[in-house]
């Protein structure tokens, strides 16, 4: 977990890290700190004075990124919804809620800069040099095609797949990250005459974290519509039935928490009255399936 505070003047920041499962939205306390990470953001919200001077929050903002296994899409409805988790999480167990004009979001893609670094730190990594090179080239396009092939497949080709699984296994799931960021504004409290005893808010903040690191200057991010509820759902058909004259036709539709269900159903009426022929066949089922990937 890395922890951040910044302060400048009439407003300061503060920044926690939170990690998630692979494909997963529901929060982990034990995974990779996290609980210090929320017992930090809890503590952050409960602090309302100091001394003679009070700081308002004013934003709160939640960035995603994701590690390079799977679609660009499903990251991003990942991103969507790990970020709803968070608010919700503040909401039921600190009764914090802001109103929509304070919450936004943001999808950083895949972390492939992340990546790079966690492959620098690490000298385990097979075939590290050559992998540092692609990663490098990768990050450089910014993650975008490369010579018209998807860099996930360069990484996963690379030297058998040895670099590719384990990072899989090792560093990928350190990039499966959300950052909160808390935006506080100083006013005026009337309640103290003073405004020269005034203690740091920062130092408050961090009294609970080792180390801290000072943010860089942060621009500011346009209000994103509330998180959208996307809708998958897919049409199917036998080909083999189909060749034998039974039309048939399924659909799937994805229920979230990678579950999903499936209706099926098939029917021929085909008949030659000569004196005995008849093509009879109908049936169907119903599915629900979770899945594993």
């Amino acid at each position: 977990m890395m922890c951040a505070s910044a302060q400048s003047g009439d407003t300061m920041v503060d920044s926690v890290e939170i990690h998630f499962r692979q494909s997963r939205i529901n929060l982990v306390p034990e995974l990779y700190g996290n609980r210090q990470a929320l017992d930090r953001i809890a503590d952050s919200l409960r602090f309302s004075y100091s001394d003679s001077l009070r700081w308002q929050l004013s934003r709160v903002h939640v960035m995603g990124a994701a590690s390079p296994e799977g679609s660009v899409k499903f990251n991003q409805w990942l991103s969507e919804q790990r970020a709803a988790t968070l608010f919700n999480y503040l909401k039921e167990k600190h009764g914090f809620t802001p109103p929509n004009s304070l919450k936004t979001n943001e999808f950083l893609g895949r972390d492939w800069n992340g990546l790079v670094r966690l492959v620098e730190a690490d000298s385990l990594v097979p075939y590290r040099d050559e992998a540092l090179a692609l990663l490098r080239k990768i990050a450089a396009a910014d993650g975008k095609n490369i010579d018209g092939t998807d860099p996930l497949m360069l990484l996963k080709r690379l030297r058998g797949g040895k670099p590719y699984l384990y990072m899989y296994h090792r560093l990928f799931p350190q990039l499966r990250v959300s950052k909160m960021m808390l935006w506080y504004s100083r006013v005026p409290n009337p309640t103290f005459a003073s405004w020269r005893t005034a203690e740091p808010v920062g130092a408050m903040l961090s009294m609970h974290v080792d180390t801290c690191l000072i943010v860089p200057e942060i621009h500011p991010v346009p209000i994103l519509r509330p998180l959208p509820r996307n809708f998958y759902m897919s049409l199917r058909t036998n080909a083999l039935y189909d060749l034998a004259l039974i039309p048939n036709i399924g659909a799937d539709f994805y229920l979230g928490r990678n579950w999903s269900v499936s209706a099926y159903w098939m029917y021929s009426w085909w008949n030659a009255d000569g004196p005995h022929w008849y093509w009879r066949t109908y049936g169907g089922d119903v599915t629900l399936r979770r899945w594993f990937g």
